[in-house]
């Protein structure tokens, strides 16, 4: 069977209407808290398959539930020697979340291609979407690691895969045909743009009936300079969106707001379309360069009012009252207060203390400032060891969805933590439940 017959039939593409002029700034009053203790699902430090000692959460944990009702969490793990044997990506299946076992089988392991043309180095599936838990489709965090061919760098890229068997198995087409986004330049030995990566999981609008994707971004193109040397600066996040999840050619990301008030003068800005109109291109399908690059680079999303931009990394946008940094890693559709929640790590304004906080939008583009969810999930900035906590993602373990992309008001957050300090390795999944109130 080939990757093309395994799309299934029955989803059908959805109209991408274009976009009127959205405002930067959103409030919400709505508050999440930590409603029970911290659950440990597994602890990954006990080395539980033998044949592959990567095998440890590395994205966030996504689940979905297949077409026979058991619940699949799934999450890509380390793996990052070069030539060396891994699953790739990793999942525990249960009749539900509180049955869950570890799987060592493999349903998509690395392939470490050397040719860059080809998007097929190190691939960890971050995000699954189902209909009927039979076809399931996934977008793919890949990382070409340029220093097992002898160069430098690491650039990023996006790629799709499809499951027709509930996810025992994934397929993709060949080279380009799988990308959806990536940096608009080819590799080069000495280093390279940075690329998309970080994919979140993938959400559909209640109401125009898209999918939707968030995604970490960095490059060394589009004027005029938003950080010094002529470039955005790594980490900055954008959302993508598709009618058709089996048409890796569909994905527009975000043009940037038509206006953007409160910009200091550190960050010029000059207009964006308003609307998901940035397209990807692969690079390695033009014999030089690509005409016309900067029109392929997504735009970032605001916070707070007035609206403001965060990086991963520090930038002089950021007022010194806000938040240094916050890099959501997922997001879902909250059924109860009829907006979608972001969560991911964020570094506090003293940058003394990293934490995992939240944030809400009714447009996936403007976003409230972020809040801290609770101060038991902080933890010392400079650390790496058990008190750093990874990859925070929502579940909703009573959601009627088979990808577990909508919630209530009670969830749950899943995260990674790394023990003892400088321990790789050594990490222990765990969850907390979630409780969100309004006034």
């Amino acid at each position: 069977m080939t990757w093309r017959t395994a799309i299934s039939s029955s989803l059908m593409a959805v109209c991408l209407p274009a976009q009127v002029q959205i405002n930067p700034v959103f409030t919400f009053a709505a508050t999440a808290h930590v409603a029970g203790p911290v659950e440990t699902v597994h602890d990954f430090g006990l080395r539980p398959c033998p044949a592959d000692p990567w095998a440890f959460p590395d994205t966030i944990a996504t689940a979905f539930r297949s077409a026979d009702g058991k619940v699949h969490l799934r999450f890509g793990h380390g793996g990052t020697s070069c030539n060396q044997l891994a699953i790739g990506t990793a999942e525990m299946i249960g009749a539900d979340f509180n049955t869950l076992r570890l799987s060592c089988a493999s349903s998509f392991p690395i392939s470490y291609d050397p040719n860059p043309a080809n998007y097929n180095d190190g691939e960890w599936i971050s995000s699954y979407w189902t209909a009927n838990g039979t076809t399931v489709h996934a977008l793919v965090h890949m990382e070409f690691h340029g220093e097992c061919i002898g160069c430098v760098g690491q650039p990023r890229s996006i790629t799709y895969a499809v499951s027709n068997d509930g996810g025992q198995s994934f397929l993709q087409a060949p080279a380009g045909a799988k990308m959806v986004a990536t940096n608009p330049g080819k590799f080069r030995c000495t280093g390279n743009p940075v690329g998309m990566e970080g994919v979140s999981n993938i959400v559909q609008h209640p109401t125009d009936g898209n999918w939707y994707s968030m995604f970490r971004f960095g490059t060394f193109l589009r004027p005029p300079a938003w950080t010094a040397p002529n470039q955005i600066g790594w980490g900055r996040t954008s959302v993508m969106r598709t009618g058709n999840l089996a048409d890796t050619t569909s994905w527009r990301a975000w043009g940037g707001h038509t206006v953007f008030p409160g910009a200091p003068a550190s960050l010029p800005l000059p207009p964006g379309s308003g609307q998901f109109d940035i397209s990807f291109v692969d690079p390695y399908a033009f014999p030089g360069s690509v005409p016309n690059a900067n029109q392929h680079i997504p735009w970032p999303l605001s916070y707070g009012a007035p609206p403001y931009i965060i990086s991963q990394l520090a930038i002089p946008s950021t007022p010194a009252s806000e938040l240094y940094t916050y890099d959501p890693f997922a997001f879902v559709y909250n059924t109860d207060l009829g907006v979608f929640v972001s969560i991911g790590r964020g570094v506090n304004s003293s940058v003394t203390m990293g934490g995992i906080y939240y944030a809400f939008s009714s447009n996936l583009v403007s976003w409230t400032k972020p809040r801290l969810l609770d101060p038991s999930l902080e933890w010392p900035a400079t650390s790496t060891g058990p008190d750093s906590l990874q990859y925070p993602s929502f579940i909703d373990h009573g959601s009627s969805r088979r990808s577990f992309d909508w919630s209530d008001n009670t969830c749950h957050v899943y995260f990674t933590t790394v023990a003892p300090a400088g321990s790789f390795q050594n990490r222990v999944l765990k969850r907390v439940p979630i409780v969100f109130t309004t006034p």
